[in-house]
Formats: structure tokens, sequence, C-alpha cells
């Protein structure tokens, strides 16, 4: 029993250790629907820009089109 509790443990903390081992990043390898990031601007006080806003026909989970999009919005016109 002693055994499979430190088997357990050990287990337990390498896969704690893991998560601070491995740093998120943006630079890999991503599906194309997910390869852009969007992209916002401020000008002025109430107006922002996003950039590069998704907008996909899925098909299936590997046939789909993707289209980009940009929209500048007044926050002071926003209602949710």
């Amino acid at each position: 029993m002693k055994k499979f509790l430190a088997l357990i443990v050990i287990i337990v903390l390498a896969w704690v250790a893991q998560g601070f081992i491995v740093t998120p990043s943006l630079e890999r390898k991503w599906s194309a629907d997910q390869a852009v990031l969007p992209r916002v601007s401020f000008s002025g006080a109430n107006q922002v820009t996003i950039k590069n806003i998704r907008n996909i026909k899925y098909r299936t989970t590997k046939d789909y089109d993707v289209r980009y999009y940009d929209k500048t919005y007044n926050l002071d016109q926003l209602e949710t």
C-alpha cells in the first residue's frame, strides 16, 4: 500500500511540475480556423476597431471556409 501511495504522490508531483515547466506560447502550429489573432486598437475616447474578426462557415470540423473582417464600434452607442 505504501508503494502505491508513493507512486500516486510521484505522479501528482510530476503533473504539477509539468504545469510549471511548459509555458504558454502563441508560436505554435495552429489550425487554420485559429491561426489569425484579432487585433484591437482604440481611436479617440469612444471608438474601438477590431481587425481580423473570424467569420467561419463550417461544413464539418475539418471542412470550413475562413474569412475575416474588420469593424469599428462607437462605444457610446453600444447597449450590450
